[in-house]
């Protein structure tokens, strides 16, 4: 008869599953030697050798007997870790064997998400996906053919390929519904609906962009024609994409709107831990993130951590925002879990976010924008309306809601600066987005401070003007998140039959540039 694992093993599976969450033990990293290993959790070198194993068998941890071991994933969840048995004989249980194939079948699936296996494309040979998942070729044969019979892959040639996005009906279409608040659109709007845009063309459907806003109190819509109160659909209409950018912005009134019809909708979470209002009925929804949750500060903190970075400065003017405490919180959990005096020491304002977005009357008043609006508008008299149509958008809206409130940011910013640079110990700065660790390079080209020679500086976002300046930065994966929105509308085999209530999330990656290095000694 089987007996369950003893104690001891359990302890040990659970050292080593706390190591990798804390980032103390990090991917394609080698792990102590056993002895080492035995002696920090307070278990026999046996019963060590023991764990080890059980990690290897569920791709966890690899490596041969006359090897070192080497993590093999980024991250664990400690409830997924199921109660292993054991043989005197030492042959995997069929719990265990159950366990692995699904765990590959799952993982797999979570690559197909993040955009590892493009549609369309076969996978590689069986050999490398083996190497890649590190199980035996039946297991990895077992999860394959379940994703196969769900649909979520087709064979092709002689291995499998996820099938392209394509409707199968002509005249179809997927609505994308964005925000207008007051006169002025929120600035990733455009970035996210290029996305959008990109991969309704790659999946051969139709698509319509579709604007609200409260008037009042009242919900009202704008399309590329008119302004109207009531919000009607068609056969012709597949589903919804709607980000969430704003809390209290009207969106549970536009999903009350969009449940009535009874259509799949994906909600792109742009907050941080939005939730759907469960007064709501009917909504066939599922949530996804990826820019407003803690796992990519995680992801960071682990990269800083394995780099020596003992002690590092969260910096963020937008503290008051749900995705800027998530960050700081990620990097706090992985600092805390290594338990050898690492510090994520904060510099933060918790005012309502100065963000450029958003009209900044703080902004205007220090500028003296009414004083120059006075003079805009007089200067204007006479001028021609064609001349006036670019220079009414730089004075109405560019310059209020764009350089001033820039401005002012990047002001308030330098008083976080100045009070991370006075800390001698901090050895990286980790700037809340891409922006402010852009401002943070330049304050200090500024102050003589050699990066990455005497502080390491990374961002989150992954811009354009980051790459030009080097800067190791965050990049969430945008393409893949707005791929699998549109694949939950046209391809739902991809998912779980019933929407989860956790959001799906996207994989991203660090991009590793010129700002980052070793923690000096």
């Amino acid at each position: 008869m089987p007996r369950r694992t003893s104690p001891g093993v359990q302890s040990a599976i659970e050292y080593i599953i706390g190591g990798i969450n804390s980032g103390k033990f990090t991917k394609i990293h080698h792990l102590p030697p056993i002895k080492t290993l035995s002696s920090d959790a307070k278990v026999s070198i046996t019963t060590m050798c023991k764990a080890t194993q059980r990690l290897k068998e569920q791709g966890v941890l690899e490596g041969l007997p006359s090897q070192r071991i080497r993590v093999c994933v980024d991250r664990f969840d400690p409830e997924e870790c199921v109660q292993y048995q054991e043989q005197s004989n030492e042959i995997p249980s069929k719990e265990e064997s159950q366990y692995a194939w699904k765990r590959v079948r799952e993982q797999i699936r979570k690559d197909i998400l993040n955009g590892v296996y493009p549609p369309g494309d076969p996978f590689p040979s069986h050999k490398e996906i083996k190497n890649r998942y590190n199980v035996a070729f039946l297991t990895l044969k077992k999860s394959l053919d379940s994703l196969c019979a769900e649909g979520v892959i087709v064979p092709c040639k002689r291995t499998f390929m996820v099938p392209p996005l394509f409707s199968g009906k002509s005249n179809v279409r997927i609505v994308f519904f964005t925000m207008v608040e007051g006169p002025v659109e929120f600035n990733t709007t455009g970035e996210f609906i290029r996305y959008f845009e990109v991969e309704c063309k790659k999946a051969g459907i139709q698509y319509d962009v579709v604007k609200y806003f409260l008037d009042d109190g009242e919900l009202r819509f704008e399309d590329a024609t008119h302004v109207f109160s009531d919000y009607s659909d068609d056969d012709n209409t597949l589903g919804y994409l709607v980000p969430v950018k704003a809390p209290d912005a009207g969106w549970d009134s536009v999903l009350r709107t969009l449940g009535h019809f009874k259509k799949p909708i994906a909600i792109l979470d742009d907050i941080g831990g939005w939730k759907l209002n469960p007064l709501i009925p009917s909504v066939n929804a599922q949530i996804f993130c990826s820019r407003v949750s803690s796992h990519p500060a995680r992801k960071m903190a682990r990269y800083l951590y394995g780099l020596g970075h003992r002690k590092i400065a969260y910096i963020s003017p937008f503290h008051a925002s749900a995705w800027s405490q998530n960050r700081l919180k990620g990097f706090v959990d992985v600092y805390d879990s290594a338990d050898n005096g690492s510090e994520v020491v904060p510099f933060v304002f918790n005012n309502p976010p100065l963000i450029h977005e958003f009209y900044s009357d703080e902004a205007c008043r220090r500028a003296g924008y009414d004083s120059l609006l006075a003079f805009y508008n007089e200067w204007k008299k006479g001028k021609p309306k064609e001349f006036l149509r670019l220079t009414d958008f730089n004075f109405l809206d560019f310059i209020p809601n764009e350089l001033f409130s820039r401005g002012e940011l990047h002001m308030r910013t330098g008083e976080l600066f100045e009070k991370a640079a006075k800390n001698s110990d901090i050895t990286a700065w980790v700037c809340a987005n891409d922006e402010i660790a852009l401002a943070a390079l330049h304050y200090c080209e500024e102050k003589g401070i050699e990066v990455p020679g005497q502080v390491s500086v990374v961002g989150f976002d992954d811009r354009y003007d980051s790459v030009k300046r080097g800067l190791t930065s965050y990049n969430f994966n945008d393409a893949a998140i707005f791929h699998s929105m549109i694949r939950y509308l046209l391809n739902r085999r991809t998912f779980p039959a019933k929407p989860s209530r956790r959001p799906v999330e996207i994989e991203g990656m660090i991009m590793e540039r010129l700002t980052s290095g070793v923690a000096r000694r």
